[in-house]
């Protein structure tokens, strides 16, 4: 009985701060894609308003124990792919939000409010980086997206805690919570107007759905390969009819397809493209001199260009070489930057590989693994930013589906289901002009302007 009423004194006690953490943690995983995305624009009022009533201390325990919850039931999906990658992002949001809190108590909102995007971009670097952002929320809200083409997806994650805090304080600022709403209602205006001076393509992406399960399967028994290899080859042959280019997501079969001295599928893309004139975009790991790399193949006019993944999962890809040179890869008549899985959570990697060469941006990736999680949607969000960021159309070519057509504006023209075998095609009208959005071309002076300001935040 004595227990009882020490732990009926302490919830008493700290009724604030457990409530804090229970509903931040709760609101933040609703607000996800896939889920609610739109809360990501009230959830932090709950936590104004009672970090306000506790001690610094309680602040920067509270933030920590909010974001380890809201860590175990957003990443859930990455256990498909192994513990360590599921700990190591739930102890990374428990820092960010645990810091947010705490600089919000300690030194003010506009110091809690830079962390976050400081944050964002420092988990972007190094050997270990493991991106996430809260602007990934908003990512079916084309008039908020719009602005990443000018402070990148950085800027939007601004735009979000702003929105929030004058809202939070909404008789003291609800003037500029007024010219905050217009800006994200101004570029509906024109967003969805289609560039229509440039090439058509008809493109089509072919989305096999394989479960993870058969892929693990593939090596052990022939016929698993075998069933994988025909729908692939089925849908390829249909889709070849009335497409121009065709695109395999990433390792769609787990075999080293180009292997030099390998003609087998060398032949098959190639009678299709003498018959149809199409062109194929072809995700499959790559053996050469026992070197393995994650790569994307472009056969256009039957001449092979070859990407290698750069940028590979931390602890789950490590057994490949990593590629070295950042370019878009084609001819003089057409090139595409190939992006591949994990390196669509990585702007720099995609602007590198863009720059003004491009024509469009492919994501090609195998999310099986994640199932039916938020982390399937998280995925795929960075994919509408990537494409807003560079002003460019985006094709996400997911084996498992989220595929995407995206617009130069970041808007989804058209979506697949998860798990839904089909042959998904649009048309895309290319733009002539390829100028860069404001974020490609002053990217790095973008970044040192958000690092300089969160310093200075936290100095004065």
């Amino acid at each position: 009985m004595h227990l009882f009423n020490n732990i009926y004194k302490i919830l008493k006690k700290e009724y604030l701060s457990i409530l804090l953490i229970i509903l931040f943690a709760n609101l933040l995983f609703l607000s996800m894609p896939g889920n609610f995305g739109f809360l990501i624009l009230i959830i932090f009022i709950p936590v104004f308003y009672i970090v306000e009533k506790i001690s610094i201390k309680k602040s920067l325990i509270c933030g920590i124990l909010a974001g380890f919850l809201a860590g175990v039931l957003i990443y859930r999906g990455f256990t498909g792919y192994g513990n360590l990658i599921y700990y190591y992002s739930i102890f990374l949001l428990s820092f960010e939000f645990g810091m947010f809190f705490y600089l919000y108590k300690k030194k003010g909102i506009f110091s809690a409010i830079m962390f976050i995007p400081f944050f964002e971009y420092i988990r972007t670097l190094g050997p270990f980086a493991c991106p996430s952002n809260i602007a990934l929320s908003v990512y079916k809200i084309p008039g908020i997206v719009y602005y990443s083409s000018f402070f990148g997806i950085y800027g939007v994650s601004i735009l979000i805690l702003l929105f929030n805090y004058w809202l939070y304080n909404i008789k003291k600022y609800y003037l500029y919570l007024i010219i905050l709403c217009i800006c994200f209602l101004i570029p509906l205006t024109f967003i969805y107007n289609e560039v229509s001076n440039g090439k058509k393509l008809n493109i089509a992406v072919i989305q096999g759905s394989i479960p993870i399960w058969m892929y693990s399967m593939e090596e052990f028994k022939i016929k698993y390969a075998n069933s994988i290899e025909n729908v692939y080859f089925e849908l390829t042959k249909k889709a070849a009819i009335d497409n121009d280019i065709v695109i395999w997501p990433e390792t769609a079969i787990h075999r080293s397809l180009f292997k030099k001295n390998n003609l087998y599928y060398r032949e098959f893309f190639k009678s299709l493209n003498n018959k149809y004139k199409t062109d194929f975009i072809v995700g499959t790991s790559h053996l050469e001199k026992e070197v393995e790399t994650n790569s994307v193949f472009y056969l256009k006019n039957n001449i092979e260009y070859r990407y290698d993944k750069i940028k590979t999962v931390p602890f789950v890809e490590d057994f490949y070489k990593k590629g070295e040179v950042f370019e878009s890869i084609g001819d003089e008549n057409g090139k595409i930057s190939a992006v591949i899985c994990f390196e669509s959570a990585f702007e720099d990697i995609v602007r590198r590989n863009t720059d003004k060469n491009a024509d469009f941006i492919v994501v090609n990736t195998n999310d099986a693994g994640f199932n039916k999680t938020v982390i399937s949607y998280l995925h795929s969000a960075y994919s509408v930013f990537r494409a807003c960021e560079n002003k460019k159309w985006l094709i996400r070519a997911a084996q498992s589906g989220i595929s995407m057509f995206i617009s130069p504006f970041g808007v989804i023209k058209s979506e697949s289901n998860l798990f839904e075998t089909c042959i998904f095609s649009e048309s895309i009208v290319l733009n002539k002009n390829k100028q860069n959005s404001l974020f490609s071309s002053y990217y790095y002076y973008i970044i040192l302007l958000m690092i300089f300001l969160f310093i200075l935040s936290v100095v004065l």
